[in-house]
């Protein structure tokens, strides 16, 4: 996957903008995951087995990989191993654990945790023939329990795996769709894997996931999850499976409707426009001298638009070209954006868009001025007068009594 593709983010107007802004057009980060090697983390996947006859074994496999869990800083519960281990392995099933040495046709990955094949003698291990499967699993009741275990248990020391939790293993191969696409996305939106104040954004948008087995994450969960669990996955290869499965309908629909939200670096631009539309609504006759860098701003984005990296804080993950605009041209119309949204009634998102802010500050007098005459416009709305001038449903939008049936996942606004 390259840049060629095209990718037209979201467009996000009006109060829904506001109210969902520091989860789709996050704006307060301005630096990518580092690329930190580390040779003690590392995964160990199987190959191909040496006869092509024969099959997984997915009881074999997941003991295989649960060999990890102890090579990386401890992890601190049965459940911490658990979770590594559920995503690692539906990560391998899924074919996203791509071999060091075998990444030629991805660009620069983060190396967080190589991935090395087995030996043949333990890929190997790992495989059955069709015959001696069909055999374990047509065995009944202790039998069958009684030579599957052996089967697994061989060459391994008894109860070395004694803390695997079959149950927990299964339901997260159920949800892993869903749990990887959630983390891709965040990655695009944030810019990383994971930091303390990713975690809320993570929680929020599982609880969007209507299928979503609602006892089987908690919100502390993630850190570990999108981690210790998903950085054996390759960005690029993170990225293609989340638009493959977005595009095939795999994943559930909060996630699909997002697949194309502007990456983290670029969602400046996104954010000021999508911010401009709600202050020509109700500030439209300010914006008249604007207009032609109102103009130069449509076509940044239309430009970011065409080429899914491009401008990305994280884009030499992917090949992405750089963007060397300036943001502080847009520093008026930052100024009008923040300095309207800032004023002390106002709520709003925006208060807490660093980015914007930054930006703003290169006009303080303009941004001061637009804080002070929202706040005399606010004033000047809850007098009988101002609800005449305005109507009462548009007051209640502005400020903060806004329609929460209004959702971002509007699919004729994502196209």
């Amino acid at each position: 996957m390259g840049d060629e593709q095209k990718a037209t983010p979201s467009r996000v107007t009006g109060s829904t903008f506001f109210r969902l802004f520091n989860g789709d057009l996050h704006v307060s980060n301005d630096s990518g995951e580092a690329n930190q090697g580390n040779a003690q983390n590392y995964v160990t996947i199987p190959g191909k087995p040496t006869d092509d006859s024969k099959v997984i074994f997915k009881e074999k496999v997941i003991c295989k990989l649960a060999e990890q869990v102890h090579d990386q800083k401890p992890l601190a519960s049965n459940r911490e191993k658990n979770l590594v281990l559920a995503i690692r392995s539906a990560a391998w099933r899924m074919g996203l654990l791509i071999p060091k040495g075998k990444e030629n046709d991805y660009k620069k990955g983060t190396r967080y945790n190589e991935c090395k094949e087995m030996s043949q003698a333990n890929t190997d291990a790992c495989y059955e023939t069709k015959e001696e499967l069909k055999r374990l699993h047509e065995l009944k009741g202790d039998g069958a329990a009684a030579a599957i275990t052996a089967a697994v248990s061989a060459g391994i020391a008894e109860n070395k795996y004694d803390w695997l939790d079959e149950d927990l293993q299964s339901r997260i191969e159920d949800q892993a769709t869903n749990i990887l696409c959630l983390i891709a996305y965040v990655f695009r939106a944030r810019g990383h894997h994971y930091t303390e104040d990713i975690k809320g954004v993570y929680a929020d948008k599982w609880e969007k996931n209507r299928n979503a087995d609602n006892d089987l994450i908690k919100e502390s969960d993630w850190q570990i999850i999108a981690t210790r669990g998903a950085h054996a996955i390759l960005p690029t290869k993170l990225d293609e499976f989340y638009l493959a499965s977005a595009a095939e309908n795999k994943c559930c629909r909060a996630y699909m409707i997002r697949v194309n939200v502007p990456c983290a670096g670029t969602a400046f631009y996104f954010a000021l426009l999508a911010g401009l539309d709600e202050v020509r609504l109700i500030y439209g006759k300010h914006l008249g001298k604007f207009e032609g860098d109102i103009k130069k701003l449509k076509d940044i984005c239309d430009d970011l638009s065409t080429k899914r990296w491009k401008g990305g804080i994280n884009r030499i993950y992917y090949g992405g070209e750089a963007y060397n605009g300036k943001e502080s041209t847009f520093a008026a119309l930052a100024a009008v954006v923040f300095g309207t949204n800032s004023a002390e009634e106002v709520e709003s998102e925006l208060k807490n868009a660093k980015s914007l802010e930054r930006v703003a500050k290169n006009a303080p007098l303009a941004m001061a001025a637009y804080r002070a005459y929202a706040s005399g416009f606010y004033n000047m709305l809850q007098t009988s007068e101002g609800q005449a001038y305005l109507g009462e449903g548009a007051v209640k939008t502005v400020f903060g009594q806004r329609d929460e049936t209004r959702e971002i996942g509007d699919a004729k606004n994502n196209t």
